[in-house]
């Protein structure tokens, strides 16, 4: 598997759905516009012969769905929320109409991934920046998700991180915990924390988010049998 595809799976999510119309029969031939109105960016697809899509490699963020098709109106879902190694789910009913029409769909998406068997959570920009920290390393908040604990040798093993928060996960060694920074495997010489040539890590301000996969989580995360750890730094937008 290349690089690439690696660096894109382990940092985006995507947003997949089905599209029918008022009698629940699928429509293939549907164009589908993403687009994150704070960075400008847009993918376009078309769905297929199932009525199917799926948009992959989108940054975390908030998206607004178009679908379009001659002789039903343009459908519109907002505020849909794309986070790190999450699939949102988004289908979208069609009805009849001229494009002078226009169905718009406002609210908030599920947090519940149904397109994967991956079992975890994400730690978002709200949480990284309002949740109190003793000290300014991220990895902190990682201990909210369930079956993550702060190792109990981080406090006298110093071959490990150089003295960083060593985490297990579902009752695994530190050192099989997968460190991820955009995509770069940042884990220390053991293998057992986070770390970086000068021996300590970003600080909270140049985070957006991060998800910690506990269970369930794809091969091409290789050797870490203990859990995967994948964060992403703050990105320019348009506003």
């Amino acid at each position: 598997m290349s690089p690439a595809l690696l660096h894109a799976q382990a940092t985006t999510g995507s947003i997949s759905g089905t599209v029918t119309d008022e009698s629940s029969a699928v429509v293939p031939g549907v164009t589908i516009t993403v687009q994150n109105p704070e960075t400008g960016l847009e993918r376009t697809q078309v769905t297929d012969a199932d009525g199917r899509y799926r948009v992959l490699n989108l940054a975390p963020g908030t998206y607004t769905l178009t679908a379009a098709l001659q002789g039903f109106a343009p459908v519109v879902r907002q505020n849909l929320t794309v986070a790190i190694s999450k699939d949102v789910l988004a289908d979208v009913q069609m009805k009849v109409g001229g494009l002078t029409e226009q169905v718009t769909v406002s609210g908030e998406t599920s947090g519940v991934s149904l397109g994967t068997t991956t079992v975890g959570g994400v730690v978002t920009t709200q949480q990284i920046a309002e949740l109190p920290l003793n000290g300014r390393s991220f990895t902190q908040l990682a201990t909210l998700q369930p079956g993550v604990i702060v190792s109990r040798a981080t406090s006298r093993d110093f071959t490990g991180g150089f003295g960083s928060t060593q985490l297990a996960i579902g009752g695994a060694r530190p050192e099989q915990t997968g460190y991820l920074m955009d995509g770069t495997n940042i884990a220390d010489i053991s293998d057992k924390a986070p770390s970086s040539l000068s021996g300590v890590l970003l600080g909270v301000d140049t985070v957006q988010e991060f998800s910690v996969q506990t269970h369930g989580y794809s091969a091409e995360f290789g050797r870490a049998a203990g859990g995967i750890m994948s964060a992403v730094t703050k990105s320019g937008t348009n506003r």
